[in-house]
């Protein structure tokens, strides 16, 4: 079985699903600095 890494890799040699990941990457990076922030402060979700 390949792993997460060898799936991404291979699926984002596909122009079109490339275009629509690349569109989130802003999205994401705005969630995940989210998460790094509350995790900093040892702050769940729910809280």
């Amino acid at each position: 079985m390949s792993s997460y890494k060898e799936y991404k890799e291979k699926v984002l040699k596909n122009p079109e699903i490339k275009a629509e990941y690349d569109a989130l990457e802003e999205e994401y990076d705005i969630i995940q600095a989210m998460i790094d922030a509350r995790n900093k402060q040892h702050i769940t979700e729910k809280e």
